[in-house]
């Protein structure tokens, strides 16, 4: 007898535990419109677990939104991006509904780099700069600007300069 109640009490915290542990909003729903492609894809990266679904009207949670969607245009370039988030009220969860006006993307126009110290003269590490995919005239990637930057103090470590750093970046 005393089996058969533990047996059950285990089996009732357990169902109370995975009835507990369902995420909150998993049916809030968003339409994201205005883009596509690679920006399409960092952006919905950057779309966060959502709340339960009173919380995304709050406009705390749309300011966060859209500053999270803001850096997500911005490290591919597009720095003067338009965003208008709203809520479309179904019968069941509402919609989040965003839309993106990309705007024009930034193009690298000018490197400036400076390589001080030892190292300047060394062939290995200008050569970074050439096998980079960063170029001039092609649009500023922020992933791409932050490989170059690895590789270079990578290559430099490789050759010994264990000091390598950036002054301004």
């Amino acid at each position: 007898m005393r089996c058969f109640f533990y047996t059950r009490l285990i089996i009732f915290l357990l169902f109370i535990n995975v009835w507990i542990a369902q995420p909150v909003a998993a049916d809030t729903r968003y339409i994201i419109r205005g883009i596509e492609g690679e920006v399409l894809t960092n952006v919905e990266a950057f779309m966060p677990i959502f709340p339960e679904a009173k919380a995304i009207a709050k406009k705390s949670f749309q300011i966060k939104l859209k500053s999270q969607l803001q850096q997500a245009l911005q490290a591919l370039g597009y720095y003067s991006a338009s965003i208008d988030i709203s809520i479309e009220p179904t019968t069941a969860e509402p919609i989040l509904s965003v839309l993106i006006i990309a705007g024009n993307r930034v193009q690298v126009q000018h490197f400036d780099w400076q390589i001080l110290g030892e190292g300047k003269n060394e062939p290995d590490i200008k050569g970074v700069f050439s096998a980079s995919a960063l170029k001039l005239n092609s649009p500023l990637h922020h992933g791409l600007y932050e490989q170059l930057k690895q590789n270079l103090l990578d290559q430099g470590l490789s050759l010994g300069y264990l000091d390598a750093k950036f002054s301004q970046a």
